[in-house]
């Protein structure tokens, strides 16, 4: 359930394993929610300390990298290796990072730091997700059912089946994943999480006259990408709503006005703002994505029958293209009983039964 990255690379994991997968969405097509932008690029989230999370996020970004390269020699799919500048300016405030520890931790194979202004990563770029999504799931045995709403779910004791409003099946099968934060989040299965919802609006910008284009993905104040057709994407002003509340208008010029500080424009300079993409993102409280099967205690009771077969995949935030291949590797795995990609502190760490854990530990977090 849910047809962005998280489920589209779930499903594929499947797929390659023999499963027949059935892909439900309520959207008209691929990426209706924060995978529907024309380009996402490919980041990693870095960590102070050589923790289990820094780990992960490298396996996963390095997982992701080779993935990338794979699908476009196999496929007419496009990777865009452009890399990617992150400039003081992107990098966490509240949380700043530490030059000196992220060398000692990382060193130089993935990224360089640049003066103690930037940081340079050599092999990133990024993706157009929709395409993506539809690389993943071309094989025969995935089954897209779009513009489907489901309602509830049930357990009838050997299977799960996805039911509308008006009690119409969507789709019946032994396992259920679910990779739709507005689905999680109404469902009410992991209500110890505190899903966040936020939208993201990015603008499509006409090139500006005058200006050096990069040919390089540019991460200040906002993310300027590459030009495409005369035209260039600037990512995102984030906003703590629903995607019906977002204020779409306030949030483009925002995003004209950072643009035009990150190079040195006038405030009178004329920039035309060709459209602008609204999506809906969630983050846990933890801001670490939900990735595994659920247990038994910590959901509520409804959903107890059959909650071995009920798992998540889904509250990837910014980090969702480095880290949903190999979320859909471990749903995977899981399912079909492989030894897991993932260490079992970290497999911990990211079960969506951790909240519900900590809750019953008196841990605050």
């Amino acid at each position: 359930m849910g047809a962005g990255l998280a489920g589209c690379f779930t499903a594929n994991a499947l797929s390659a394993r023999g499963f027949r997968v059935t892909l439900i969405d309520g959207g008209m097509d691929f990426g209706a929610g924060a995978s529907g932008i024309p380009q996402l690029s490919l980041r990693l989230r870095l960590f102070n300390e050589a923790n289990s999370m820094a780990q992960f996020y490298l396996q996963s970004y390095l997982f992701t990298l080779r993935w990338l390269i794979q699908l476009q020699q196999d496929t007419n799919f496009e990777w865009h290796a452009c890399g990617i500048r992150q400039l003081t300016s992107a990098m966490n405030r509240r949380k700043p990072l530490n030059f000196e520890k992220l060398a000692h931790i990382y060193g130089d194979e993935v990224f360089t730091l640049e003066q103690g202004q930037s940081i340079w990563f050599r092999h990133g770029g990024w993706v157009n997700p929709v395409q993506l999504c539809q690389a993943l799931t071309a094989s025969a045995g995935i089954a897209p059912k779009f513009n489907s709403h489901i309602q509830r779910i049930e357990y009838n004791g050997s299977n799960w089946r996805c039911l509308d409003q008006n009690d119409k099946q969507l789709g019946i099968a032994e396992n259920l994943v679910l990779a739709s934060p507005p689905l999680v989040d109404q469902l009410s299965l992991v209500n110890a999480a505190k899903l966040e919802f936020t939208v993201g609006t990015s603008s499509r910008i006409t090139t500006i006259p005058g200006v050096k284009l990069n040919s390089h993905v540019e991460s200040g104040l906002r993310s300027v990408f590459p030009e495409q057709k005369q035209t260039q994407l600037i990512s995102a002003t984030y906003t703590r709503s629903r995607l019906n509340q977002a204020l779409v208008t306030e949030a483009s010029a925002e995003n004209i006005t950072a643009l035009r500080t990150m190079l040195n424009l006038s405030a009178n300079s004329p920039i035309e703002c060709l459209e602008n993409f609204e999506r809906e993102r969630a983050n846990p409280a933890d801001r670490l994505p939900m990735i595994g099967r659920l247990t038994e205690a910590a959901v509520p009771e409804a959903f107890r029958r059959g909650c071995e077969y009920l798992y998540i995949n889904t509250g990837h935030g910014s980090s969702g293209l480095a880290t949903c291949p190999m979320a859909g590797e471990i749903v995977a795995a899981q399912i079909t009983g492989e030894d897991l990609p993932a260490t079992s502190e970290q497999l911990e760490l990211l079960s969506p039964a951790r909240f519900w854990q900590r809750q019953h530990r008196g841990h605050k977090y």
